[in-house]
């Protein structure tokens, strides 16, 4: 993505990527609490039949807010659409259900990868993952130069690595193929998990504000090209953060629930993930911090000089 996105800034508009933010951002906020976070309980159990409870829960779950979801979009599509101001993209709403069933469903199959500690797998997938997006951005602009291309390379490269995890390690035959559940086993798996759902959506939700309230504010109080240059200057400093962070964090979710079970506590991989992650990103993030505006100019363009200014305050 780090070497496609010069010719990416150079097809798609600052405004694109501003439309593109908004409907990503509601597909993310309603994906925190589209399945209660039970998701996470898979970590701690080795009991195969209690995972594919959990697994069925999350579905049902998964199902019916996508389907409070669909009919909120359908009754107040215009309404949502003029918070936002974006009237005269309103139908790109209907995306965001989409979105968030895939981004849910790519979820789940991630964690039992994990679970399964398949990690080469799993690194090869965000790899596919990546590289199917920006390549399906890349495809979809020769049919459509605007939002809809962005919108449409990130739900094939969901898809995609959904597939692609289904279909390797026996993950979809393991945990997914004939499961069933009676409603009073349900019951039970909420019960015995509900600390997920009230605690770690809360935190979510919070986490998840911290980072998206300025998608669901700018295009308010300024417009949409100010809204993309922060989209993309947030998009190219996630980069480094999703390399350096996310593909350890996976490790250190599994590593640190093994050590939890075993001592009661995880501090020493956490210590160790701390400052590792620390010493790997002040480097790269000084270099933005200090020479944001210059790097981005050079790099994606004219058009794309606020988003380095951008680049250099949120940088820290």
């Amino acid at each position: 993505p780090l070497f496609v996105s010069p010719i990416i800034s150079r097809i798609y508009s600052p405004s694109d990527f501003g439309l593109f933010a908004i409907i990503y951002g509601l597909a993310s906020f309603f994906g925190v609490f589209s399945m209660g976070k039970f998701d996470g309980a898979i970590y701690l159990t080795n009991d195969l039949v209690k995972i594919r409870k959990i697994i069925n829960l999350c579905s049902k779950l998964l199902i019916t807010s996508l389907a409070i979801l669909s009919v909120l979009i359908l009754l107040f599509n215009k309404r949502i659409a003029s918070i936002f101001e974006i009237q005269n993209n309103s139908n790109s709403l209907y995306f965001v259900p989409l979105i968030t069933f895939l981004a849910s469903i790519y979820s789940i199959l991630n964690t039992v990868l994990i679970k399964e500690k398949k990690f080469r797998i799993n690194s090869s997938n965000k790899v596919l993952q990546s590289s199917f997006n920006a390549g399906s951005q890349l495809l979809f602009s020769l049919f459509t130069v605007n939002y809809i291309g962005l919108i449409l390379g990130q739900i094939s490269s969901l898809a995609i690595v959904s597939i692609n995890i289904a279909l390797r390690g026996d993950v979809f035959k393991k945990y997914f193929y004939k499961n069933k559940a009676s409603i009073l086993e349900l019951k039970k798996i909420f019960k015995e998990y509900k600390k997920f759902f009230v605690y770690d959506v809360p935190s979510n939700l919070f986490n998840f504000g911290s980072s998206q309230i300025p998608i669901f504010t700018f295009s308010t109080i300024f417009n949409l090209k100010i809204l993309g240059a922060y989209a993309f200057a947030n998009k190219i400093l996630l980069m480094p953060v999703n390399l350096l962070s996310k593909s350890v964090v996976e490790v250190f979710k599994n590593q640190s629930s093994e050590d939890y079970l075993k001592t009661g506590n995880c501090v020493k991989v956490y210590k160790k993930t701390f400052y590792t992650l620390f010493s790997l990103g002040i480097v790269p993030f000084s270099l933005l911090f200090f020479y944001g505006f210059d790097m981005f100019i050079w790099a994606f363009g004219e058009k794309w000089g606020e988003a380095g200014k951008i680049v250099e305050i949120i940088a820290p």
